[in-house]
Formats: C-alpha cells, structure tokens, sequence
C-alpha cells in the first residue's frame, strides 16, 4: 500500500498527440469519466484510501488560458504542460493560474 501513494497517473487527450494541435477549449475536452474509472480500478485493486490518494495529471494542450479552468475539474489533480513550458511567461502563468 504505501509505494502505491507514490503513483501519478497522467492522462494524455488523443488530439494532444498531433503536431501543434490546437484545441479551443481543453477544458471542455475532459472526460471525467476516464479519470473516474481509473480511481474504480484502483480501489478495486488496492482500495479506496489508495484510490484518493491517486494523483491524476492531464496533459494535452494546457495553456495560461485554460490552466485555471482545467485545475478547477474534480478529478485532475496537475498538469503536465508541454509546449506552454517552453516560454517561461507562459510556464509561470499556468503555475500561477
């Protein structure tokens, strides 16, 4: 139980994976019922104080416009930021959403 608490899980948009992609509004894109399912399989297989204790990362097209709105979602815990990080105004807006 305990390396369990140790685990993020990220959690990547298939429109992530295209060269530029740009999405409107990622935020809107989430499903949270994948990230739901994923906290069912761990508390099946490991139990429910390891499911909450899952940190559940999105990563797919997180910008400073959308960081706050996204960090806002039930079920996402973080950001993996990608291109955004690549500018450290852009990287500092989306720590500081």
């Amino acid at each position: 139980m305990k390396k369990f608490f140790s685990i993020l899980l990220g959690i990547f948009t298939l429109l992530a994976f295209k060269t530029n992609a740009q999405i409107p509004d990622a935020a809107q894109q989430v499903d949270n019922s994948n990230q739901r399912r994923q906290r069912a399989e761990a508390a099946e297989a490991f139990g429910t104080e390891a499911a909450e204790a899952l940190r559940i990362l999105y990563g797919g097209s997180v910008k400073p416009e959308n960081a706050k709105a996204l960090m806002t979602e039930q079920e996402i815990d973080g950001a993996l930021v990608g291109g955004a990080s690549l500018s450290a105004e852009s990287f500092a807006a989306i720590v500081k959403y």
